[in-house]
């Protein structure tokens, strides 16, 4: 099993944990800086997330939002951002997700951004973009006339 395939089985398992969280009628805060929140769930996700990458590679670096130990310009491993959007899932919108990445010497390699409310798993790498093992693409648009922001 490769590295992405690895990731790809830890941050399904994630999600399911993460739904747990979600779900509970009071979200643990632990500080807030205007719009910038931390969870409690950031944390303990963070710690599953790179628990799981140990337990199949164990001398795996990993840089995480939360309990960052890497530098990411020389970085040859996992990045982890465990709840992208905190302050949604504080609010219990379903607009959040778990992201998960690779880089070597601080190049990414391949990426994975899993909502598990929605059951969306998108994959990026040399293979191309894929939303729940289905290949996508996205329009080349350039023109911001043409364009769609969605906050």
């Amino acid at each position: 099993m490769n590295n992405l395939e690895i990731a790809e089985n830890i941050i399904l398992k994630a999600g399911e944990k993460l739904l747990a969280f979600y779900y509970e009628q009071e979200k643990v805060i632990l500080s807030q800086e205007g719009r910038d929140i931390k969870a409690q769930a950031d944390s303990e996700m963070e710690a599953f997330i790179r628990s799981e990458i140990r337990k199949e590679i164990p001398d795996a670096s990993i840089l995480g939002e939360e309990l960052g130990d890497e530098s990411f310009e020389e970085l040859t491993g996992f990045v982890i951002d465990p709840i992208d959007g905190t302050m949604n899932f504080s609010r219990t919108n379903p607009i959040f997700c778990i992201s998960v990445g690779y880089v070597e010497n601080g190049e990414p390699i391949w990426g994975l951004i899993y909502n598990p409310v929605l059951k969306e798993l998108i994959k990026g790498s040399e293979e191309g973009l894929f939303l729940n093992g289905n290949s996508f693409t996205r329009e080349n648009i350039t023109d911001p006339k043409q364009a769609i922001l969605s906050t």
